[in-house]
C-alpha cells in the first residue's frame, strides 16, 4: 500500500476519535478507546512520514529532508497547547480546539489522498511509484 494513502487513513482515523472526544459524553472506556484511536493514527505518521520522505526524496536523501518534516512536530507541540488553551480560554470548553485539531488532522490527510490520485494517475500499467522521477527541492 502507498504510504500517501495509509497517512490519509491514519489522519482521518485520528480526526474522527479527536471529533467525538470534542463532542460526546464520554465514559472512562469510551475516553480510553478514542484516545488509544487518535494516539495509533498520530503514532503511524512517525513511520509513514519517514516512508514517504525516502519514497519521494530516496533513501540517501532521507537524513537531509526528514529533520525538516519532523520540525512540524515540534510547531505542532507548540502551537497545539496555545491554540487550544486560547480556545478554552474564550469559549469555556475544548469543543472548538477538538474541532480544529480533527480540522488540521482531515485537511492534512486530504492533502496526502490528493497526492495518492495524483501519483496513482501518472503510474502506467507495469510501473511501480518507485519508477516515478524523484521530486526535487
Amino acid at each position: 500500500m502507498d504510504a500517501a494513502l495509509s497517512i490519509f487513513m491514519a489522519l482521518t482515523l485520528q480526526a474522527c476519535a479527536i471529533i467525538l472526544l470534542g463532542v460526546l459524553a464520554l465514559e472512562p472506556s469510551s475516553y480510553i478507546l478514542l484516545t488509544l484511536l487518535a494516539g495509533f493514527g498520530f503514532g503511524a505518521n512517525f513511520v509513514l512520514f519517514a516512508k514517504k520522505t525516502a519514497v519521494v526524496f530516496g533513501v540517501e536523501q532521507l537524513g537531509n529532508i526528514y529533520p525538516f518534516v519532523f520540525l512540524g512536530y515540534a510547531f505542532a507541540g507548540i502551537f497545539g497547547p496555545l491554540s487550544g488553551g486560547l480556545l478554552f480560554d474564550r469559549f469555556g470548553n475544548f469543543t472548538n480546539a477538538a474541532a480544529l485539531a480533527a480540522l488540521l488532522s482531515l485537511t492534512g490527510g486530504l492533502l496526502f489522498l490528493e497526492l495518492y490520485i495524483r501519483t496513482r494517475s501518472r503510474i502506467r500499467p507495469g510501473k511501480q511509484a518507485r519508477d516515478l522521477p524523484r521530486s526535487r527541492i
